[in-house]
């Protein structure tokens, strides 16, 4: 549930204008394959 939310985060236009612009933003699966391992990870 955190990581949908990181995603939307992500896809702001503050945050998309500091991170590289339009061609930069992730798409929610991109989010899932980055951060889903390290948040499986801390949680075991």
């Amino acid at each position: 549930r955190d990581l949908p939310m990181l995603h939307d985060w992500l896809n702001r236009p503050h945050i998309v204008e500091w991170w590289g612009g339009d061609e930069e933003r992730p798409t929610l699966d991109e989010v899932l394959e980055h951060y889903l391992p390290r948040a499986m990870a801390e949680e075991s």
